[in-house]
């Protein structure tokens, strides 16, 4: 994978994976959220392999994408840009030990979320309704309680990272990779990227194709959320 080719620093030590025998074990030794799968403690990660399931990784991936942007990258990013990444490429397409970013995987969070988003069509209903979260309040942590929205929240990291490396066939992914080494601040957004109001109307556009194409994929397939 080359998404960042030439863009990191080597790492002076050997990252380390704490990977627990079983689900049951990792959450007797969790020291994260009741609810995590997985999770990145400096300098560690600390996950399970879950054999059973469809994608048995995909929230260590996650993880270790957190690892690296801090250990390896040294990025000291918003919650937006460091989740977006994590969750851009924790659900990209593993296959062969071979990963194909953007490439969005089904079986992995927050993708099996995406179908029910509840996207209307219009903007300003779903910001009404706390179905879809203004760009400037992602940006900066406003918005809705996370606490209340949380697969809301991470649909938006998702979305936001994977608009930013593929509308329009990559126009923002250079800058994009600026913004990142830069910290992603509010005010390089817009220097790099372009006007918030501008960008969000065609990020929306691009969250509800993905809602609807996701819809189809589940009803082409038979499979029920």
């Amino acid at each position: 994978m080359e998404l960042f080719a030439g863009e990191v620093r080597p790492s002076r030590r050997p990252l380390t994976l704490v990977l627990h025998a079983n689900r049951e074990e990792f959450q007797r030794n969790n020291r994260s959220r009741p609810w995590a799968e997985a999770y990145y403690l400096r300098p560690a990660c600390y996950a399970y392999y879950g054999g059973e399931k469809e994608n048995p990784h995909h929230w260590m991936l996650h993880e270790a994408v957190h690892q690296l942007n801090t250990e390896v990258a040294g990025w000291r990013l918003p919650a937006w840009a460091n989740e977006g990444v994590a969750g851009y490429l924790g659900a990209s397409w593993l296959e062969g030990g071979v990963l194909t970013p953007g490439r969005s995987d089904p079986a992995t969070y927050p993708i099996w979320w995406l179908s029910r988003m509840g996207l209307t069509g219009s903007l300003q209903e779903d910001v009404a309704a706390a179905r879809f979260i203004r760009l400037r309040d992602l940006l900066e942590g406003g918005g809705p309680g996370i606490d209340q929205h949380v697969n809301l929240y991470y649909l938006h990291y998702w979305g936001l990272t994977h608009f930013l490396f593929h509308h329009e066939n990559g126009r923002y992914a250079v800058a994009y990779k600026q913004l990142l080494a830069r910290s992603a601040s509010t005010p390089d957004f817009e220097r790099l990227i372009g006007p918030i109001g501008e960008i969000e109307e065609a990020w929306y556009s691009y969250m509800l194709n993905a809602m609807v194409t996701m819809q189809k994929y589940e009803a082409d397939n038979g499979i029920e959320r």
